[in-house]
């Protein structure tokens, strides 16, 4: 992914009009201007544009200088060996931190091929960034409810009308039994933490499906992959706020004079 320059006029712009939470503008920004292959900035509606899946490569700026460099990397080290000289002419002329050079030079290899392919494997990874959705029944009988039995496992499908229960193994039997059926709902775990003036709330956990992080994230809706989230809603127009507020009699109007 780019380094964005925050101190440019057109990230402050966006950042002024911004519909998004910082840490998605700036992924949005980066993953629009890696796309593009330019350092411009995109405009509000080209964020808006969606970007194929969710996905997010994330990778050192050494793993990027590997690849785009390697057969220069190589003539460096062929003609200066593995010295100082050469890290720090890797260093300078890549500007790649020092901090990276370090992993690199500890890399596993024999050779200076072996050590590149050791990093760039170790430190790139393909970060998610999802909605958190959970299933629910829509269009279900009036009348029925579905529970699960804590100590069978079984689902029970209660008749309020008639009050006799019926008992199914599997869920997706009791679901058809009440004729409902199945469909994703963002998770609303959090909501009621939201300020007033925002649309479509959503809860988004970001997460690594290629590896296992060492520690669960705490959020209701954490998964063995999760590595953080965080909740997002749409800019309201404010006059469209102003109008619900007094349609629901939250203020009044006042007329001038």
């Amino acid at each position: 992914m780019k380094c964005i320059n925050k101190s440019h006029p057109e990230y402050i712009s966006l950042l002024e009009n911004n519909p998004y939470p910082v840490p998605l503008l700036d992924a949005k920004i980066s993953i629009w201007q890696d796309q593009n292959n330019t350092d411009e900035f995109p405009t509000l509606d080209q964020l808006a544009q969606p970007v194929g899946d969710s996905k997010i490569r994330y990778e050192f700026k050494a793993t990027a200088a590997i690849i785009n460099k390697l057969d220069k990397i190589k003539e460096w080290h062929k003609s200066l060996g593995d010295t100082d000289k050469f890290w720090n002419k890797l260093q300078q002329d890549l500007q790649i931190p020092k901090e990276q050079i370090v992993l690199l030079k500890e890399s596993e290899g024999n050779t200076i091929e072996e050590k590149l392919l050791d990093f760039t494997t170790k430190y790139s990874q393909v970060i998610e960034i999802n909605t958190t959705k959970e299933q629910g029944l829509k269009n279900q009988k009036k009348g029925f409810d579905l529970t699960q039995v804590p100590d069978t496992g079984r689902w029970v499908v209660s008749n309020f009308q008639t009050g006799i229960p019926k008992y199914f193994d599997i869920k997706e039997d009791a679901e058809k039994y009440i004729k409902g059926e199945v469909e994703e709902t963002p998770t609303q775990h959090y909501s009621n933490l939201t300020v007033p003036g925002g649309t479509n709330y959503t809860e988004n956990e970001i997460s690594t499906p290629l590896i296992t992080p060492s520690i669960k994230g705490h959020a209701q809706f954490a998964t063995d992959k999760g590595i953080g989230w965080f909740r997002s809603d749409d800019k309201y127009a404010f006059t469209g706020f102003l109008e619900d507020l007094l349609a629901s009699g939250t203020i009044k109007k006042v007329p001038c004079g």
